[in-house]
């Protein structure tokens, strides 16, 4: 599964989701201070995240953008299949 579909729990009739563990994998594999420096994103968001907890959907989306852009530059090469 690639993360361009990546899928996350949405709690309905909010802003709010929560990552799938392969997006937990990913973060951590890429590295989270490399992506808190990328996307700008705080440092409690990566923890939020890690821990299970929910986060907006904006800020979700954001980093497994960041995590896909970093993979198919050949950073991470083979990670998403």
């Amino acid at each position: 599964m690639s993360l361009v579909e990546f899928k996350a729990v949405e709690y309905e009739g909010s802003k709010r989701v929560v990552a799938s563990e392969e997006i937990k994998a990913q973060i951590l594999k890429t590295g989270i201070r490399k992506l808190e420096r990328s996307t700008g994103g705080s440092h409690h968001a990566f923890d939020r995240i890690l821990k299970g907890e929910n986060v907006r959907r904006k800020t979700l989306a954001e980093i497994v953008r960041q995590v896909q852009s970093k993979n198919n530059n050949g950073l991470d090469s083979g990670a998403l299949q």
